[in-house]
């Protein structure tokens, strides 16, 4: 049976004897703590807790903590100045070893991201989280990681229920997405200009989201490319060059265009359909569904059908092309 983690947590907060209860915040960042903060801080006295040992670059856990200490001073000017009658929010530092968060994910570097090995990262931190909570007396603990659509909600507070018998601190239910949540907590990122990351913090997901982006640049390369075709062209040097390199023979006109290279030895030669001009045949090649388009500064690099050409990115002239080796 599904839960509704959300509706829990509004039970718990209509209770009056709940408000003001001291409540341990586990933060993973200022802007997804923005949205639980606002919402929270009419209700409980909270204590942020940032414990994030899973941030593999310590200058991008110092510039996370940083935003993180910000908001919390802007919202706290606004209960001094008595705009809102919400409590005032403390925060609290965990001690940062991202040894500790590499121990524990050991053996799972290859899971994919969202899987068992974040599921160890939420139990890492919610686990320092409830001990802490116990220490400082407080009567609820959890975690803001629920507000984000790539978490798990459900194995999140799973996790913390699990913990709260451990350590005998109530996990208060979340799941902050829901309601507008995740939305909201993008509103006042762009309203109080946090720093708001795009990848969660550890190494696997920087590297999951570098793949995200070079996808994405493949893509707009292929894309610039193959909508200025029509203005391919090389020079007569680089028609022989080309015809040379990949051993193409005019034969006249109407004689049938070979279009496999791949697995060609040294001697054998593909006939273009025409006597000279190469620069048809390469442009079909280019635009071939399976030809693989990248760039490298000033040079687009296509490869398909066992070749690689070599374009000029901004003057498209084909530079060269030459066989590429097959094991």
């Amino acid at each position: 049976m599904n839960r509704n983690y959300s509706r829990e947590l509004d039970h718990i907060l209509q209770n009056p004897q709940n408000r003001g209860k001291h409540l341990f915040l586990h933060s993973c960042c200022a802007p997804c703590s923005s949205y639980v903060l606002e919402y929270l801080r009419e209700f409980f006295r909270i204590t942020v807790f940032y414990y994030n040992p899973n941030i593999t670059q310590e200058e991008e856990y110092d510039k996370r903590v940083r935003e993180q200490k910000r908001l919390i001073q802007e919202f706290n000017t606004q209960v001094e100045k008595g705009v809102t009658s919400a409590y005032p929010i403390k925060i609290t530092e965990g001690i940062y070893s991202k040894e500790l968060f590499f121990e524990r994910v050991k053996g799972l570097e290859h899971c994919r991201e969202g899987g068992e090995r974040c599921f160890v990262c939420y139990k890492l931190r919610l686990e320092e989280t409830a001990r802490r909570a116990k220490e400082a007396g407080a009567d609820y603990f959890t975690t803001t990681l629920s507000i984000s659509p790539l978490k798990n909600a459900a194995k999140i507070n799973e996790i913390g229920e699990a913990l709260s018998l451990e350590y005998q601190v109530a996990f208060l239910p979340s799941d902050f997405k829901k309601k507008d949540g995740y939305r909201r907590s993008v509103e006042l990122s762009k309203e109080y200009d946090l720093y708001r990351q795009d990848y969660c913090g550890c190494v696997f997901s920087k590297a999951e989201r570098d793949g995200r982006i070079s996808r994405a640049e493949r893509e707009k390369n292929a894309g610039e490319l193959l909508s200025h075709l029509e203005q391919l062209h090389t020079t007569e040097m680089g028609q022989e060059r080309i015809k040379k390199n990949l051993s193409l023979q005019g034969k006249g006109k109407g004689t049938p265009m070979h279009t496999q290279v791949a697995g060609l030895s040294s001697g054998d030669a593909v006939f273009l359909n025409g006597a000279e001009d190469v620069v048809p045949w390469c442009a079909e090649k280019i635009a071939s569904p399976h030809a693989l388009i990248t760039r490298k500064g000033k040079n687009w690099y296509v490869e398909t059908d066992g070749c690689l050409f070599t374009i000029n990115a901004y003057s498209y002239t084909i530079i060269t092309a030459h066989r590429v080796k097959t094991k």
